[in-house]
């Protein structure tokens, strides 16, 4: 992501795209889908949603590595 953000981004976009396609395939392509596969499609639905939005604001987000925060007072003990 740091060398070339907006390759990066087509990327992994094309990649979601492919996914997405990949998963109205196999759900057009089942006349009548059991429970299970509908649980697991959707499942894998939400995993690409999900990935893909990280990758839409990933060049709006600053790195971890940059934030400094320090540890809150009494966070050891939540441990």
């Amino acid at each position: 992501w740091r060398d070339d953000p907006s390759k990066a981004l087509r990327d992994a976009l094309s990649r979601a795209d492919a996914q997405w396609a990949i998963l109205q395939v196999q759900a057009e392509s089942e006349a009548e889908p059991s429970q299970a596969a509908i649980k697991e499609r959707s499942a894998r639905a939400a995993e690409v949603l999900a990935a893909s939005s990280l990758d839409r604001l990933r060049p709006y987000v600053v790195p971890a590595e940059y934030i400094d925060i320090p540890p809150l007072r009494g966070g050891e003990d939540a441990l």
